[in-house]
């Protein structure tokens, strides 16, 4: 049973990596332990690593989440997400809630609701990781409802998360609805949340833009189309105006030309005479 609880850790969705990259576990403290107990951790951390890097701790948990590599970048960066209340917040939502545990997987076993001591948050959170890692994406979900309905966080906490939800749930269903997935899990009460994390969550912003691109790589074709004809009419419209029409010439200049007789020309030239002599007069 043991075993297979591991192999199920291993092939559970990408959530886990929040788990096993948790600051928390860097650190090596649960969640609920007091902050005086991770300042202390990552100061003795400081001083451990310059000197070498087998330093572990009982929340390590490598059987299940696999090896603790520990370095100065990590471990500051750990401690300075943690001094952040939101990040801080959002970090505990993927990190066990327990005391006196000796083991990751006796946290996150069939008896975890029985533990004594633990409130319905902690325990709401054991069951998601449980979820988590046993590869149970909707259930692990499930829970984490119950964990934001037992205590709120703040809307940065929410988005933070909801983002995370997103980018799981994308790298495995690129094509899905996610609105309608998280909807349908977490119904209204979160929805400013989850609509707020789709709008800055880069996977989205990815997928987003992957549609678009095909979108317009499927019209290019008609449109290079469209736009070649009027060029083709706009070649056309010269022609016409250069051409000349030897019909139209004949009627109009050559054949009234013809119609010309002399006595037509006599008549206007006594027109003309009588005229200059008016204004002679005049």
């Amino acid at each position: 049973m043991r075993l297979g609880i591991v192999k199920s850790i291993r092939k559970t969705s990408n959530m886990l990596e929040y788990v096993k990259n948790n600051p928390y576990r860097i650190l090596g403290v649960y969640a609920n332990d007091p902050e005086k107990k991770w300042v202390e951790n990552s100061l003795e951390l400081f001083v451990s690593l310059k000197h070498d890097n087998t330093f572990v701790f009982p929340t390590d948990w490598p059987e299940a989440l696999g090896p603790m590599y520990r370095t100065l970048k990590n471990v500051k960066d750990a401690a300075f997400i943690l001094e952040d209340n939101d990040a801080r917040t959002l970090e505990a939502l993927f990190w066990v809630h327990s005391k006196g545990a000796t083991s990751f997987l006796s946290n996150l076993g069939t008896n975890i609701d029985l533990e004594i001591g633990a409130c319905p948050y902690e325990k709401a959170v054991n069951s998601a990781l449980r979820a988590l890692a046993k590869g149970d994406f909707h259930k692990a979900l499930y829970q984490y409802k119950s964990v934001l309905s037992y205590k709120r966080p703040s809307s940065r906490v929410l988005v933070m998360f909801f983002g995370r939800v997103i980018k799981s749930y994308l790298r495995v269903n690129p094509n899905g609805n996610v609105f309608s997935f998280l909807y349908g899990i977490f119904g209204d009460e979160f929805r400013l949340e989850f609509q707020e994390a789709m709008k800055s969550c880069s996977p989205v912003e990815e997928y987003k833009t992957t549609i678009k691109n095909d979108h317009e790589s499927t019209t290019t074709a008609p449109r290079n189309n469209q736009q070649t004809r009027p060029q083709s009419k706009h070649q056309t419209k010269p022609q016409k105006k250069i051409s000349f029409d030897w019909k139209k010439f004949n009627e109009n200049v050559i054949h009234p030309w013809k119609q010309f007789n002399g006595w037509t020309f006599l008549t206007i030239v006594l027109l003309i005479i009588v005229i200059y002599f008016l204004c002679q007069i005049l």
